[in-house]
């Protein structure tokens, strides 16, 4: 099964962390971040062969969203598993980055 990266809403996102208690890998982006846009095929380049839960929380300058996710800057990528952040990456992100994080939160 090839992993499809779903754009969520942070509400909807909350629901996915902390109700479903389900593992997820999120990035945080904004279209309007220069940064943003150049990690972004990185991102979906990585995503193209995992399976399980990939998603994408666009964030607008000034979205109380920031504050809710306690992030430091974007692009940052964040690892979730039974309603906790097990790990979180921003600034040069790197596949290898992605991989551990995506390790933390398959491990049992």
């Amino acid at each position: 099964m090839i992993c499809m990266v779903q754009n969520v809403t942070s509400g909807e996102l909350q629901k996915i962390v902390f109700s479903d208690n389900s593992p997820a890998m999120v990035l945080f982006t904004g279209s309007w971040c220069v940064d943003c846009t150049a990690f972004r095929p990185i991102w979906e380049r990585w995503a193209m062969d995992k399976t399980g839960p990939v998603f994408v929380l666009e964030i607008k300058r000034g979205d109380v969203a920031w504050q809710e996710w306690d992030l430091p800057e974007i692009p940052t990528v964040a690892g979730y598993r039974n309603g906790k952040l097990i790990g979180k990456a921003s600034d040069r992100i790197s596949p290898d980055d992605l991989d551990r994080l995506w390790r933390l939160i398959a491990s049992d």
